[in-house]
């Protein structure tokens, strides 16, 4: 069976082609669950959560009908906010300004502490440290590292 064929098949179950297309791997597995499909589809939906979490992982894996924006990172340590881990980009830079802090070494530094960081949202137990991942800018954010909060979104 050619991939084509798998994708119409998983198109006709699930209908997932019909709209806009994806911007991340989060909003494919979104769509790909019970509660959404029976929303938009009632008796007619899959209603499989295993058969949908194959679905969602075939079509992130040959990016079907996604237009992702994904960014090589390092994971680290867990963070205390919670569903997130310190990251630090790989090959790239944010754009993002903070004052009296620049951007060096994955952080912004001021003059000798480091003011805010990269933080990843997503399962922090999927993966190990130092682990390098592919994230969409949806799961990404700046994060104080004073007090571990969100402070915004992150920019390239």
């Amino acid at each position: 069976m050619t991939t084509a064929i798998i994708h119409d098949d998983i198109n006709d179950a699930t209908g997932y082609a019909n709209g806009d297309t994806f911007k991340s791997p989060k909003a494919v597995r979104e769509y790909f669950t019970v509660a959404t499909q029976v929303e938009m589809f009632g008796d007619d939906a899959v209603t499989d959560q295993d058969v949908l979490d194959g679905f969602s992982e075939r079509v992130i894996e040959s990016g079907s009908h996604c237009d992702f924006n994904l960014f090589k990172i390092r994971l680290m340590h867990n963070s205390s906010i919670p569903g997130a881990r310190w990251c630090e980009p790989i090959g790239w830079e944010p754009s993002n300004e903070i004052e009296g802090a620049e951007f060096a070494d994955g952080s912004w530094w001021s003059d000798s502490e480091e003011e805010a960081g990269l933080v990843w949202f997503g399962d922090v137990n999927a993966y190990g440290s130092e682990e390098v991942i592919d994230a969409s800018l949806d799961d990404l954010r700046v994060a104080s590292c004073g007090d571990c909060r969100v402070i915004g979104t992150v920019e390239v």
